[in-house]
Order: structure tokens, then sequence, then C-alpha cells
């Protein structure tokens, strides 16, 4: 399974259809579903009830959709490192963590008292 299936099958979810993912991507509809198919193939369940009317998820489809989701996020998080740094680099800024102790500060105060 690529990064690009997994986009194209969040895409189809999204959109309850086929035809409009393949429009949203850029891409034929006979191509969509090819990918789609491979992709279910390679997961081992349906993913999709097709109808008609277009597609809804299963519930294996959900499971796999959140699944999906979190990987594209983690994927989105890791490209916007080179931005994190390129920021760091053009404002010459050191990575520092601060941390608050007011509260042991409370807390010992308190036991002196």
């Amino acid at each position: 399974m690529t990064l690009s299936q997994i986009s194209q099958f969040i895409t189809v979810a999204d959109s309850k259809s086929i035809s409009k993912a393949a429009d949203i991507l850029y891409m034929n509809q006979p191509n969509l579903s090819q990918s789609i198919g491979h992709f279910e193939k390679e997961v081992g369940v349906r993913l999709f009830n097709r109808t008609n009317n277009g597609v809804t998820l299963t519930d294996e489809g959900w499971m796999c959709y959140e699944m999906c989701k979190e990987i594209n996020e983690a994927m989105e998080r890791i490209a916007s490192l080179s931005t994190i740094k390129e920021q760091n680099i053009n404002t010459n800024s050191e990575n520092t963590l601060n941390v608050s102790i007011a509260s042991l500060n409370y807390d010992f105060l308190a036991e002196t008292l």
C-alpha cells in the first residue's frame, strides 16, 4: 500500500463518490476505481459498499478510514518539520524548553509554614 492509495481512499470516503473523488484528485474514474480495488485487496477486506448513488464505508472501512486519517495527519506533521527547521534557522533562535515549577514552589512553601 502506498501513501497515494491512502490519500485516494480518504478522498473517496470523504466525497462518497469515486467519480467526485476522481475529479478532486485529477484522475480518471477507471484508474481510481482500480487503485481502490488494489487497496482493498491489500487490506484484505471490502472497504466500500458501492451503489448507484455513490459509495459508503463498511464497518471495516470506517476502521481503516480512521487509521488512514491518522497516517495522513502524521505525514503532514513530518512534512512540517522542514518548515519548523527553516523558521528556526531564519530567526537564529535556539530550541529551548521552558518549564514552570510554580506548583513545586507552592508545595515547598506550604510545608515550611
